[in-house]
């Protein structure tokens, strides 16, 4: 079996040599000398530095346009399904890439690669996930060859297991996943620094703690770690975090046109890795350290040519951290009323359907007679919840913004001071007693809490199956609602102070966020909605876009050929 704790070992030691290998620099800028940078931030100049020199070199190379003439229905279809089928922004691209290649994919797996990379990239700037006119030509030719390497290994994998078997399935949605993330790569090549990022934290991560369980080896928690922060700074997926994973270990992977057994097992290994019960508390305590880190990436993605000077230069240095630092809160508000937005149209496409395929018939055919305050409490109550708790969030504030600053600066200089804070995550002893009896208690108040909701609703003339409705929309827009909270709050340095309404408020709802939990795992799986869209609209959607998008060139061709050149 592939040995992923040895092989991670290797790698970490050997990003542990390339920081070693930048030199300490003191820049003399105007006669002022400038203080000595660390290694780590030496390290991310230097790597962003050749990203801004590929990106330079890019722009001199002839672009891809495509005709945009009902590019507006790509983009709008885009924009509907991803309000329906909530994820995060930053997945968005990927998560396209994915269904276009896996529909693209589904009969034909031979088919020609540079014919499915050209549709793919078409696609993408049809839906505005690309500019059109801004993507190199030949970056068409490289996609063509990933996905060469995917083909082959998705036709190695019928040889292995049959084609509608779960197995199938299962290893083929890996394999267009990770298919997926290479070609995101290609496409946003800046989304190697977010790797090279995610090193330096880690790096800092292991200088500045000690982790103390002991029955972990150093390599373990090297692995968990890496996954940590990948999950919390860089906002991976699994798909992400299993791809980096994959290349780290075995860059070279997939080269020999087979999806061979080293390969499942290796995968297999990070899949374990990546679902340890220990990524729960790990993610947490890490993630309360990201913002520092979230700032620095901000400011070398806005100051892309000047970014060395202004981490050298003290005065501008803290000028800029605190600007961003201000910019990132105000932010903060538009992703609240973003996710209200979603919450509303969530509710009033679910509710519609539901009220079509079940709930009329429900209440006009067996019970008779239909109820118009149960429908219009489950139509307003959910979205004017989550307004509630979206009003309640409040942005950092200055003393966030002190702490911030010091964090980045402690990054950004040479450690001087060798100690390290340590930190477990094993309960304290005694407290695992205390947890039984409190997982009593709260599993008691929670039913208690749902029971007298339920009987509430009856009263006011609700049946059973509004009751479930309105558990599902209360459930399932308050976990939207609190994931927006807790999103808003990562820059959040300082501790909020709960009172005793927030506590209780925090006990009525705990409950409704666990059944918001189950409801958003079981529709993920079973969303026959999305699945209608992808099916049956989208592919119709993209090919009458695509035919208009040929025609449009035939037109423009034809008139390049009846244009009399001009003779001499």
């Amino acid at each position: 079996m592939y040995n992923i704790t040895s092989m991670t070992t290797i790698i970490f030691q050997a990003k542990k040599k390339k920081f070693k290998k930048v030199k300490k620099t003191q820049t003399v800028n105007q006669n002022k000398i400038l203080p000595e940078l660390s290694d780590e931030i030496n390290f991310l100049l230097t790597k962003y530095q050749k990203i801004l020199s590929n990106e330079l070199e890019d722009g001199k190379k002839p672009t891809l346009k495509v005709g945009e003439v009902f590019s507006s229905v790509a983009y709008a279809y885009e924009r509907l399904r991803n309000m329906i089928d909530y994820k995060g922004d930053h997945l968005l691209v990927r998560n396209a890439i994915f269904r276009i290649l896996t529909r693209r994919l589904w009969h034909n797996l031979a088919e020609n690669p540079t014919k499915v990379s050209l549709g793919l990239v078409k696609e993408l700037i049809w839906a505005r996930y690309l500019k059109n006119d801004s993507i190199p030509e030949s970056r068409v030719d490289e996609i063509a060859k990933v996905l060469a390497k995917y083909q082959y290994l998705l036709l190695d994998l019928i040889t292995k297991y049959p084609r509608a078997s779960q197995k199938y399935l299962y290893w083929k949605d890996r394999i267009v996943e990770l298919c997926s993330c290479e070609i995101e790569l290609l496409l946003y090549p800046e989304l190697a620094f977010s790797d090279d990022l995610a090193q330096g934290m880690q790096n800092w991560f292991l200088k500045n703690y000690t982790w103390d369980d002991s029955d972990l080896t150093d390599d373990a928690k090297n692995e968990q770690i890496y996954i940590a922060i990948n999950k919390s700074l860089l906002k991976s997926d699994d798909a992400r975090v299993r791809f980096r994973l994959l290349n780290k270990l075995n860059p070279e992977w997939g080269n020999t046109k087979k999806f061979s057994d080293q390969e499942i097992q290796t995968i297999s290994a990070i899949d374990e890795v990546l679902h340890s019960p220990l990524q729960r508390h790990l993610f947490r305590f890490i993630q309360k350290r990201t913002a520092p880190f979230q700032i620095l990436k901000s400011l070398f993605l806005e100051n892309k040519h000047n970014t060395k000077e202004i981490i050298g230069d003290p005065e501008k240095f803290n000028s800029e951290i605190t600007r961003l630092a201000d910019l990132r809160y105000s932010e903060v508000r538009t992703k609240v009323n973003t996710g209200i937005t979603r919450s509303i149209i969530y509710i009033f496409i679910t509710k519609m359907l539901l009220a079509m395929a079940v709930e009329y018939p429900y209440e006009k055919f067996i019970i008779q007679s239909i109820s118009w305050l149960p429908i219009t409490i489950n139509l307003l109550f959910p979205p004017s919840f989550m307004f509630i708790v979206g009003m309640a969030i409040k942005k950092p504030g200055e003393q966030d913004t002190k702490i911030l600053l010091e964090r980045i600066s402690g990054f950004v200089s040479p450690k001087k001071d060798e100690s390290k804070k340590h930190f477990s995550l094993k309960l304290a002893k005694g407290e695992g007693i205390w947890d039984e009896v409190f997982l009593f208690l709260y599993t008691s108040l929670s039913l208690l809490i749902l029971l007298m909701v339920t009987l509430t609703l009856r009263q006011i003339g609700f049946n059973f199956l509004s009751i479930a409705i309105f558990f599902l929309f209360t459930s399932t827009v308050l976990l939207f609602g609190f994931r927006i909270r807790y999103t808003a709050g990562e820059y959040r340095m300082t501790t909020e102070r709960e009172g005793l309404a927030a506590h209780l408020f925090s006990l009525l709802t705990l409950p409704f966020l666990r059944l918001g939990v189950i409801f958003s795992q079981t529709i993920s799986r079973f969303n026959f909605l999305i699945l209608i869209m992808d099916f049956i609209f989208e592919a119709p959607i993209k090919n009458i876009v695509a035919v208009v998008d040929e025609w449009g060139g035939y037109i423009r061709r034809k008139q390049e050929e009846v244009i009399e050149v001009p003779q001499d």
